[in-house]
C-alpha cells in the first residue's frame, strides 16, 4: 500500500515569509484580527509559526486568521517547517511555472511523489498537475501530507476493521460499496486521491485496494494521532477550505508528531555565500572562525558564518542569549543579523570585558555572523593578520 509513496526531500509573497521583514507581535494575542476569546485553540500554534519564521503578519498587524490557504503558501510553510523532506535533486513540477513564486519549493518537496500530492490526477493514463493557487480544503491538505509523510509518531499499520471502524464514525466521507471487483475497477476510474470517497468491495467491505486503502489509512492515521480531525459527531468536512489560523495548527502538531525525524539538524542552509556553519549547544559553549585575513583579500577581506543555535545537550534547555567578542591584531568590525535584522557592532564594543556585547536569540535558529577588517591596507603579507570572532552562549 504505502510502496506508492516515497519519501523524498513554507510563503507568500506578502502573507507570510518573504522579501520584506515585517516585525511579528510577541504573541499572537498582539495581532489586532486574533481575539484570544475566540482563537484559544490556535493560539500556541501561531505563536510557534511565527517564532520559528514559518509565517508572519501583515503590514497592518493583522494575522488574518480566516484567510484561506493556496496549495503556494501551504507548500512553502512545509518546505520551511520540514527540510528534511525536501529533494536532493529536484525537478521541474507540471503545472507550476519556473516563474511562479513558490517554484522552488514545489521542486524540493514534491519530486518523488508527483501524481500522489497533485491537484489534478488520473491514475489510469498516470498524469497528473499541480495548481499552485488552489484554495486548500481540507480533504486536499489530508491527502498531501499522507503522501509526504511515510511515518506518523511511530503508528503500526492500522486493521481492517480499525480503518472501517473510522469510516463509520466520519459521516461526511461517503463509503461506496461494490458488489464484485470488476464494478469497483470500472468505477475507479473517474476519480482519484482526491475524492473523498472510499470504495469498498464485497459484503466484508474490503478496503484493500491501493487507492482506497490510501484514503482510509490517512483518515484513521491523522485522526488517531489528532492532528486532523473530525467533530464530536463525526464530521471532517472535507470540502471546507483550510483557513490560516487552521493549518498553523495543523501543521503544529504534525510537528510535534514527527518533527524529530523530518527537521534535521542543522534546519538551514548558508545564508552566507562561503560562509561555514558552527553548532552553539548550550551555556558555557563557544563557536567561532579564525583566518589569516590575508589569504582572503579577494573576499571582500571579511568572514562570515553561520551560527546554529541548537538546544543545549544538557537538560534540553533552549539558548536565550549569545554574547558576541573578537579577538584579532586586526581591527574587526563585525555584522550580525537576527532574524533578518543586520546590526554592526564595532571593534570597541566586541573588546570591551565589562560590557560585552550580549544578544537575546530566544526562539531562533541561527544567527550569521560577518566580520570586515577596518584598513584593508594593513593587509600585507607579512603583517599579523590573524582574526577570530566568538559566539558564547
Amino acid at each position: 500500500m504505502k510502496t506508492f509513496k516515497y519519501i523524498l526531500l513554507l510563503f507568500t509573497t506578502m502573507i507570510t515569509l518573504s522579501t520584506i521583514s515585517i516585525p511579528a507581535p510577541a504573541s499572537a494575542s498582539g495581532f489586532r484580527d486574533v481575539d484570544a476569546s475566540k482563537y484559544n485553540w490556535a493560539m500556541e500554534s501561531i505563536d510557534f509559526m511565527i517564532d520559528h519564521q514559518i509565517v508572519t503578519g501583515f503590514p497592518d498587524g493583522s494575522f488574518q486568521p480566516k484567510q484561506a490557504v493556496t496549495k503556494a503558501e501551504f507548500t512553502v510553510m512545509l518546505h520551511r517547517l520540514f527540510p528534511g523532506l525536501r529533494a536532493t535533486e529536484p525537478q521541474n513540477i507540471q503545472g507550476v511555472s519556473p516563474n511562479h513564486w513558490a517554484h522552488q519549493e514545489f521542486s524540493d518537496l514534491y519530486t518523488g511523489i508527483g501524481i500522489f500530492a497533485a491537484d489534478q490526477q488520473n491514475f489510469n493514463t498516470e498524469t497528473y498537475s499541480y495548481s499552485p493557487d488552489k484554495k486548500m480544503t481540507r480533504w486536499d491538505v489530508l491527502i498531501v501530507l499522507d503522501a509526504l509523510f511515510e511515518d506518523i509518531g511511530g503508528q503500526t499499520e492500522p486493521t481492517h476493521g480499525q480503518l472501517l471502524s473510522n469510516l463509520n464514525f466520519i459521516r461526511d466521507v461517503q463509503t461506496k460499496n461494490f458488489a464484485t471487483y470488476d464494478k469497483y475497477d470500472a468505477w475507479k476510474n473517474a476519480y482519484s486521491l482526491l475524492t473523498p470517497i472510499v470504495g469498498t468491495v464485497g459484503a466484508d467491505n474490503d478496503i484493500s485496494q491501493d487507492l482506497e486503502w490510501l484514503k482510509a489509512n490517512a483518515l484513521y492515521t491523522f485522526q488517531n494521532q489528532g492532528i486532523i480531525t473530525a467533530d464530536n459527531q463525526g464530521n471532517f468536512y472535507p470540502q471546507k477550505q483550510v483557513t490560516r489560523a487552521e493549518i498553523v495548527t495543523i501543521l503544529h502538531r504534525l510537528y510535534l508528531t514527527v518533527g524529530g525525524d523530518y527537521t534535521p539538524t542543522p534546519p538551514v542552509v548558508d545564508p552566507i555565500p562561503g560562509g561555514s556553519k558552527h553548532f552553539l549547544y548550550g551555556p558555557g559553549e563557544s563557536s567561532g572562525e579564525g583566518h589569516n585575513l590575508y589569504y582572503y583579500k579577494g573576499e571582500d577581506e571579511g568572514i562570515s558564518f553561520t551560527v546554529v543555535l541548537d538546544k543545549s545537550l544538557v537538560d534540553d534547555k533552549p539558548i536565550k542569549n549569545i554574547v558576541v567578542r573578537v579577538e584579532s591584531s586586526q581591527i574587526l568590525d563585525v555584522y550580525v543579523t537576527v532574524n533578518n535584522q543586520k546590526t554592526l557592532y564595532t571593534y570597541e564594543q566586541l573588546t570591551n570585558p565589562i560590557n560585552p556585547v550580549r544578544i537575546s536569540v530566544e526562539g531562533l535558529p541561527y544567527i550569521m555572523v560577518e566580520s570586515k577588517t577596518r584598513f584593508p591596507e594593513q593587509l600585507i603579507e607579512s603583517g599579523d593578520n590573524d582574526a577570530m570572532v566568538f559566539v558564547e552562549s
